[in-house]
């Protein structure tokens, strides 16, 4: 239906690999061990590691379908995956068992056979017994690309700008992996994060700091500003002010305003415990659960257009 009927130009897909599940247990732990859901399509006797997954492939089997895939339609798949545990595995299988979800990127080669690809997918779906009555679109989404994509600044710019947001952090050190999900860092290096590290690399002002274990792992990598040290005092304190529990002594609560004002609005609750204050209830997504930045990729952003159709 994907590759035959709607032949897109570029079609991304993920799934759960099951390969990864092991991740969950000992080595030549007994299956009695590993804690999920049975594959509820009865095709397999797979515990799988969600109640609403339907696939739960090893590597192997996904590499061989999208390859078989790919070939059969006309197109070219990459393989790669996404999502590795933060915490080290106890048994060094980080390589063996990859990331938690496949991807695969399916690229057209031959834009002159949509016809007869689409003929083709029909009839397949005729045998299969299934509905051949034409799709309706369902919404149309149009994206437009990155004015910034593949047009980086230069060094010293990317420098710069790195030195402003370590500065705005008032400390003398942040993570590679969090700086660049400040829009204008990655805007400015145009979407490659390699320019990120050459450009710290390259600065008299900046040192990449590659440590221990993870030296090769960018993820933990983190850029220090030279010559400056971690600053303490509050954006606005006053000199002598330094501790960022700092309260001025003419500062007042008004009585039972924070109790009142908690009983008018919705409670946030996090990991089910409920929490009043700001800090608290701030928090943020560890990007290395997500993205694996020793990856090769590739960070064109493509223009196009993105259809969804309702198939029920």
């Amino acid at each position: 239906m994907l590759l035959g009927v709607y032949h897109p130009r570029l079609l991304l897909i993920t799934t759960p690999s099951y390969t990864y599940n092991a991740r969950f247990t000992a080595p030549h732990a007994p299956s009695s061990a590993r804690r999920g859901y049975l594959d509820p399509t009865g095709r397999t006797n797979r515990i799988f590691r969600h109640d609403d997954h339907k696939f739960e492939w090893t590597t192997e089997e996904f590499r061989v379908w999208c390859e078989d895939t790919a070939h059969e339609w006309g197109y070219e798949a990459q393989i790669s995956g996404v999502g590795r545990s933060a915490e080290p595995d106890p048994w060094n299988r980080e390589e063996e068992l990859g990331e938690a979800s496949f991807v695969a990127s399916f690229r057209k080669t031959n834009l002159q056979e949509d016809h007869e690809r689409e003929h083709r997918g029909r009839k397949f779906i005729e045998r299969l017994s299934l509905s051949s009555k034409p799709h309706e679109l369902y919404v149309k989404y149009s994206h437009l690309p990155d004015p910034a994509a593949r047009k980086p600044k230069s060094l010293a710019e990317i420098s710069n700008n790195v030195e402003k947001v370590i500065d705005e952090y008032r400390d003398a050190f942040i993570r590679l992996e969090e700086i660049w999900f400040w829009p204008e860092i990655s805007a400015s290096c145009g979407g490659w994060i390699e320019l990120l590290v050459r450009a710290t690399d390259e600065s008299d002002r900046l040192k990449l700091l590659r440590e221990g274990e993870a030296k090769n792992k960018q993820s933990t990598w983190r850029i220090q500003r030279i010559g400056r040290t971690t600053d303490l005092a509050s954006p606005g304190s006053e000199e002598g002010e330094s501790s960022p529990d700092y309260i001025p002594i003419e500062w007042e609560p008004e009585e039972n305003k924070a109790i009142e004002s908690l009983a008018d609005e919705d409670h946030v609750l996090w990991n089910d415990t409920e929490t009043n204050t700001e800090d608290e209830r701030s928090y943020s997504y560890n990007w290395s659960h997500a993205f694996r930045l020793e990856d090769k990729v590739d960070w064109d952003l493509v223009s196009g257009d993105i259809e969804e159709y309702d198939t029920m």
